[in-house]
């Protein structure tokens, strides 16, 4: 995540958005990521699966050094 994260600020990007898997949210909470809402995702004809979507935002000023 962190060599993703990088590579997006370096082009630019400073706000990023995921739909993890229920059982992610702790993994991306500790990875700096905020809940937003719940949801689902779907993944076969009438299944759904619960997801949580989350943001992080990082200013625009910040230094891309690791």
């Amino acid at each position: 995540m962190e060599e993703m994260e990088f590579a997006a600020r370096a082009a630019g990007f400073c706000n990023f958005f995921v739909r993890a898997n229920v059982n992610a949210v702790p993994l991306y909470r500790a990875l700096g990521y905020r809940e937003l809402e719940a949801g689902t995702m779907s993944v076969a004809r009438g299944i759904a699966l619960p997801v949580m979507f989350m943001e992080k935002q990082q200013p625009k000023e910040r230094s891309l050094e690791k």
